[in-house]
């Protein structure tokens, strides 16, 4: 009787196999176009990963990845270790929910303005302006930045004086508290209107 059932349960795997090799021949060209984003996750996503035992490793760019002395834990502890261990995390965890609290809604918020507007040449004027920063490196950003917040030739200096400053503005690069505002915000500038187009669909 288990031989029987045993029997059976190889006719059956056999006949499924030989229906999927006959479906599979028949359809051979999808399984060609499947190699191409296969192709793609090796190459990309997948053989970059090796590149991760470099923090195992006392790395050197004349032995390489694979030639480079095995450390095991040594930056780990190193790091865990350093005195500025807590006040790198609490700063990683200040702009991570900084970031997420201001920028997520305030995509939603931009996609609902668009979706409200009714005129397709504003809508669209508003969307190319919105999207372009997007593709803005973030050194020529950089370089923004410091053009609009120097107090000297910027327009925040200008402005300052305009409206009856005397002399020059405080300059904003010089403060420590202001950076993370600096990054957040120019970070939401540049990628809202990209970041807006998914909840616009």
């Amino acid at each position: 009787m288990i031989r029987t059932a045993s029997a059976t349960n190889t006719v059956r795997h056999k006949s499924r196999l030989s229906r999927f090799l006959l479906q599979s021949r028949k359809t051979w060209q999808l399984y060609l176009f499947f190699l191409i984003p296969f192709g793609y996750l090796c190459i990309f996503a997948y053989y970059p990963m090796f590149g991760v035992q470099i923090a195992f490793k006392n790395y050197s760019a004349a032995k390489g990845i694979w030639g480079s002395d095995w450390i095991g834990l040594f930056h780990f502890k190193t790091f865990l270790t350093s005195y500025q261990f807590g006040r790198v995390v609490i700063n990683t965890l200040r702009i991570s929910i900084y970031s997420l609290v201001t920028s997520f809604p305030l995509a939603i918020i931009f996609a609902l303005f668009l979706n409200i507007i009714r005129n397709n040449r504003i809508k669209k004027l508003i969307q190319t302006i919105s999207y372009i920063p997007h593709f803005i490196s973030v050194i020529v950003m950089v370089g923004i930045l410091f053009q609009l917040f120097n107090p000297v030739t910027g327009v925040y200096g200008n402005l300052y004086r305009l409206l009856g400053g005397q002399g020059n503005p405080p300059d904003i690069f010089t403060k420590a508290n202001s950076f993370i505002h600096l990054y957040i915000w120019s970070g939401i500038w540049q990628n809202i209107g990209w970041s807006s187009i998914i909840y616009f669909a």
